[in-house]
């Protein structure tokens, strides 16, 4: 029982300490997006509103069958652990293409809706690109957790920031691409953590999808939806709504202040 107990602290200390840093550094780029020239408040505001929509459109890329995953694989015996993670691989990989190319095929309506300026049209292509690389992430991330690979899981973690962190000092300082070098930088990092998610996927994946067991990943997945919708509104409402009373630079003083106000 000690034993366990002393594992179970452990694992929690390195995906603590890892999320902390990693909202720490990402609390040191607000400083720096509020005083370099190349990015107005209005980008910022703009940034602020296309991010509160990609964590509201992940809800319905992921469905739930993140948490239904570590549910059936965590009581499967070895030998099913392949099928349980093939299944819910292929589910997510199949509805991540469908999702994006119905997003893509509706650029202009989603566009309009989330209110992105004409002249910023192409960072709705970077949105579509950095939600499904994030959700193709999804089941491998919760496979090392569910095989308590801690450290293998904060590094893939804290290297996707340090990637993310990096080419934002460059692309804004160095090459003064604005707002853009925010999505480009994002995108990088969650390509880097896709291909070094990659050998953990073909490990276990057999491109076989069990019937039965996607019946039961939906059956217990599905019902997330709305709870998790709920959840996220409530983190995220607040910048659609000042952008729609207000303006795009409003709105970035407004986040800003959100985001220094963490502490």
């Amino acid at each position: 029982m000690l034993d366990k107990l002393k594992e179970l602290s452990k694992d929690t200390a390195i995906y603590g300490i890892s999320s902390m840093l990693g909202r720490f550094l990402n609390f040191l780029l607000i400083p720096f997006y509020t005083n370099v020239h190349s990015i107005s408040t209005a980008d910022f505001g703009i940034f602020t509103n296309i991010y509160a929509y990609i964590v509201f459109i992940n809800v319905f890329y992921i469905y739930g069958v993140d948490a239904a995953y570590m549910k059936y694989a965590s009581s499967a015996e070895t030998a099913d652990r392949k099928k349980v993670f093939s299944t819910s691989y292929i589910m997510i990989l199949l509805t991540t293409v469908f999702f994006s190319v119905l997003l893509y095929i509706l650029k202009n309506p989603f566009s309009s809706l989330m209110q992105i300026p004409v002249s910023q049209q192409n960072l709705f292509y970077y949105l579509i690109l950095i939600i499904g690389l994030d959700a193709l992430g999804m089941i491998p991330y919760a496979k090392l957790r569910l095989e308590r690979k801690a450290a293998r899981f904060s590094f893939i973690r804290f290297t996707n920031i340090l990637i993310n962190l990096f080419l934002n000092f460059y692309l804004v300082l160095k090459l003064k691409m604005g707002i853009e070098a925010i999505f480009i930088a994002n995108l990088a990092a969650s390509f880097a953590s896709f291909i070094m998610l990659l050998p953990d996927v073909f490990k276990e994946l057999s491109w076989k999808v069990d019937k039965q067991i996607a019946y039961k990943i939906l059956l217990f997945g599905i019902p997330y939806l709305p709870a998790a919708i709920s959840a996220q509104m409530v983190n995220v409402i607040d910048r659609p709504v000042v952008l729609a009373m207000t303006n795009e630079s409003t709105l970035g003083i407004y986040q800003a202040n959100y985001k220094l106000g963490i502490f």
